[in-house]
């Protein structure tokens, strides 16, 4: 409701439409939209829920459940895949992005706040805030969990939002890609060097 109310405002009439796109490429999780009284639509803008996966298994586990042993005393490792934010989030976010903008509408990216942490302190990228108005088109709501003593259990927390755009978010991907391994200009002058006396010498 936080993120659907920030894209279209509150009042008038609002539906949320799962699983919206021409393909599996630009196949939007949400789509927040508003229309009249003759079912016309309004406006509409999108939503991607942004999570992360595990490499390894939990298989080791689910069978110990099956079976009834202790599943505590396995020893079984398994971390985060971090190299999918890379792979595959940021990517489909530009892409997605970058359509929607073309249509004058916003994409709203709901991500985990320890995701996002991440992110940042690689020192591989850092998602700026758009400070042109005009220009927001991706907009990241960063959610964390705490725990509610009184009733025991977990809840979502909006911990904070980022509006910015599609030409930072880009900008600050492709830094992130080859920030770590571009070599200073000196050393990349004498691969090049190097390489062109290799080639010379071996025409001769």
């Amino acid at each position: 409701d936080q993120v659907a109310t920030h894209l279209v405002g509150e009042g008038g009439n609002t539906v949320r439409i799962p699983e919206v796109g021409p393909g599996v490429t630009y196949s939007l999780d949400w789509i927040v939209a508003t229309y009249d009284e003759d079912l016309r639509l309004l406006d509409y803008h999108g939503i991607e829920v942004q999570a992360i996966d595990i490499t390894g298994s939990v298989r080791p586990y689910f069978e110990a459940y099956l079976s009834g042993d202790a599943w505590e005393h396995i020893e079984h490792r398994y971390g985060i895949n971090w190299a999918n934010v890379y792979k595959r989030m940021l990517p489909q976010l530009l892409a997605k992005g970058a359509m929607l903008a073309s249509y004058g509408k916003k994409l709203a990216v709901i991500i985990q706040d320890q995701l996002l942490a991440y992110i940042g302190r690689t020192g591989r990228m850092d998602i700026e805030v758009e400070e042109d108005a005009t220009l927001v088109n991706l907009i990241f709501f960063s959610y964390r969990l705490r725990f509610l003593h009184d009733g025991n259990v977990y809840t979502l927390e909006l911990d904070r939002i980022i509006p910015t755009s599609s030409r930072k978010l880009e900008a600050a991907f492709i830094a992130g890609l080859i920030g770590p391994r571009m070599p200073p200009k000196e050393e990349f002058d004498r691969i090049v060097a190097d390489k062109m006396i290799e080639v010379i010498n071996s025409q001769k």
